[in-house]
Order: structure tokens, then sequence, then C-alpha cells
């Protein structure tokens, strides 16, 4: 039978089930993030019998269009050098290998976690567990989601897999926890003393459902000349010509501009929270962050910036303000410079803000070549009578 999404999430939901089989070696494991790595090495046990039996293409469209273009294509790429390694891969090695790289590579985090969350990965594993085996999942989970960065994303998913059972004589209802009285109240009406009241109030505001939570996804970017116009602080004093330049061919300033989709998924108004992270942030030496911080960043789109209402999914245009570095700053050497500039990264951190504080950051990397900046300033350069730059930025008789 040919591979398909659907047979996918069949497939998938066999393999979920196996968590009553494999509980007590998850537990005895001490490996980190055992639970996570199980979820996520079952979601992805279908594509890789898929593609060992020669099915990569409907494999990559399976993943596709689940995960994405960038996600999509960095899952199926392990999967290839799962299926490529040499002997037969097991759950078990899948599970190593996603335990140690999901950590530290947030892109295929975030594939693994859309995956996971597209695939009800977490409710159809826990469907076949008693009340103890809940609970401990539930924990483990939540640890390693919040160690993660990930635990808002599943928070609602999650909500109830902690402070419930019949320990608490209220079964699967509600529990609402009170700072002042260190009372619990379930949803029976029974009242059981004596509880912290603090630490139910910390956990109820985690799994709270209705707490805003946005997300980006990124559909455009592109690295864009100096334009004119508005210009960033730093470039005041900048007077560019309609094509962008000052008087001696040299660009007032570039920008990294990016459309976002941001999505909701909670029932709460949110803002946005972003910083730039210098970091993970990979520029070429001709460009550099503004010192003063005040362009690290500038959501032109929409108005008041940075705030969305809940279960809301719109289009934000942002732009990243940065200057010639000031060697550069003689168009001889920056056309130079110019022929050999190749790719770029910026790495975004950002947060939710709501009216019970701020989320866990996540980590988006912002990643692109110079090769539509390049061609721009030489078509410019060429219109505004700067030809003697243009062919410097074309010639390949310099080093």
């Amino acid at each position: 039978m040919d591979f398909s999404l659907d047979s996918w999430k069949k497939q998938s939901g066999q393999r979920f089930q196996r968590l009553t089989e494999r509980l007590q070696e998850l537990k005895n494991s001490g490996v980190p993030y055992t639970v996570y790595s199980f979820l996520a090495a079952m979601s992805l046990w279908p594509l890789v019998e898929a593609a060992q039996a020669g099915q990569m293409l409907p494999v990559a469209v399976a993943l596709g269009s689940v995960a994405g273009g960038v996600g999509g294509n960095l899952v199926a790429e392990q999967i290839q050098r799962w299926v490529d390694r040499g002997g037969e891969p097991t759950e078990t090695n899948i599970e190593a290998d996603i335990a140690q790289d999901a950590p530290t590579n947030p892109e295929l985090r975030e594939a693994l976690d859309t995956i996971l969350e597209k695939l009800e990965a977490i409710p159809q594993a826990q469907a076949g567990l008693n009340e103890a085996d809940r609970q401990w999942f539930g924990q483990t989970l939540r640890q390693e989601l919040s160690e993660l960065g990930s635990l808002d994303r599943f928070s609602a998913v999650l909500e109830g897999t902690i402070i419930q059972g019949s320990d608490l004589q209220g079964g699967d209802q509600s529990v609402v926890g009170s700072q002042a009285q260190r009372d619990m109240v379930t949803g029976e009406g029974h009242a059981i003393t004596n509880i912290e009241g603090d630490y139910l109030d910390q956990r109820r505001v985690m799994t709270e459902p209705n707490r805003a939570s946005l997300r980006l996804e990124i559909k455009e970017k592109e690295f864009c000349h100096s334009f004119p116009g508005l210009p960033p602080a730093f470039a005041k004093e900048c007077k560019p010509s309609a094509y962008g330049f000052d008087e001696d061919g040299l660009p007032c300033w570039a920008s990294l501009r990016v459309r976002f989709n941001v999505v909701n998924t909670g029932g709460e108004r949110g803002e946005l929270i972003w910083e730039i992270d210098p970091e993970s942030t990979n520029l070429p030496d001709l460009f550099t962050l503004d010192e003063d911080k005040r362009e690290r960043g500038r959501i032109v789109r929409p108005f008041p910036a940075g705030k969305f209402a809940p279960r809301d999914e719109c289009s934000v245009e942002w732009r990243l303000f940065v200057e010639i570095t000031e060697q550069y700053q003689d168009p001889n050497l920056f056309a130079s410079a110019l022929r050999l500039l190749d790719t770029y990264e910026v790495g975004l951190r950002y947060w939710t803000k709501d009216i019970d504080g701020i989320s866990s950051n996540r980590y988006l990397p912002i990643r692109g070549n110079f090769q539509g900046y390049r061609e721009k300033i030489i078509e410019l350069w060429k219109y505004d009578g700067f030809n003697e730059l243009a062919q410097l930025a074309q010639s390949d008789e310099f080093e």
C-alpha cells in the first residue's frame, strides 16, 4: 500500500499504544527527554518504514503537509540518514538521536512539536494508561517540555494530568487551589485541607488552556537595500538619493524584512515580546547590529504593534535594520565586499505576555542568502550613475 498522510496517522496511532508496553523501561531509563523522544520516535516510525520500502517521495510529501517546508525537509533528511546508516534502525536508536538533537536544534524541535500536535500524540499515548501511570507520564512530559521551551504549546493537552485522581477524591474533576486558605476544592465540592495552595496555583496557571500563546511562522524574508522614507534612528543624518545611496554611492543602511504569520492559540489577548539573540546571529563583517539597540527590530504592521486577540491569526511585517560597518564605509571597499557575501542567520527569541505574566521563550532562526540583495544594489548603482561601483561588485579581479 502506498504511504499517505492517512496511513501515517493510522500507523502512528497504533505505535502510541505501545506506551503501556514500554512504560516501565522508560521510567527506569534515566535518559533525558525520555517521554518526548518516545513520542517523537513513534510518530516518525511509520515514515522510517515507508522510506525503507522505497517510498521516500510520499514520505516527504506527507511531512511537508504536516510540518511545513523547512521543518519537513529537516525531518526528511534525518529519516534518510537513519535509513542510510547501515543496519536496521531501531526505536531505541531513533529515540536516542532525538533526545540528543532536539534540545540543540530549534528548527528540528519545532517540526517535531508540530508533528506531535497534529498527530495528537499525547492524548493517544496516555489513553490506555491507569491513573498512576498517567500521573507519571504527565509530570515527566511537562518537565521535559518546559526544559525544551515547548510547554506553552502543549499545556492545554496536559491539563489535569498532575492534579487529579482518586487520592484527591475528585476523579477527573477540576481542582482549584487557594493560596490564602491553602485548601483545595474538587469539582464535586469536597474540601481537602493542608495543601500548599501556592503550588496548586502555580500548576493551575501553567496548565490554563485559555492563556495567550503566540507562535511565529516565517512566510517571506528578504534582505533589503536602504529605501527612501523614514530612516532608522542611527541613519538620521544620511540623505539617500531616490535609489537609496549617499552622494558617494554608499547605501545608507540595510534591513532584513520578514513577514511572519502569527497565531494566538490561547483564549486571552497576548502581546509579542522579542529580542535578537547575538550569540546565534551570524552576519558578515560588512554589517553590524545597531549598538544602542534602538533598531534591533521593528514591527511595522499591524498597529498597535505586537498585540493579538484570542484565537487570532494575522500577518506581521518585521524589519531588522543594520548599519554598514565603519571599515566598509568607503564605497569601493563596500563594492568589493559585496561580491563575497554568502549567507546570514539572525536568531530571534520571543515570548508571549498576557495577564498571568510571560511565557518561556521560543527560538526562531531566520536564515537566507544575499544574492537578491547584491543583484539589487548593482542594478540601482547603474540607474544612479555609479557604474564603476557596479563593475567592481561584479568583477572577479579582486581579493
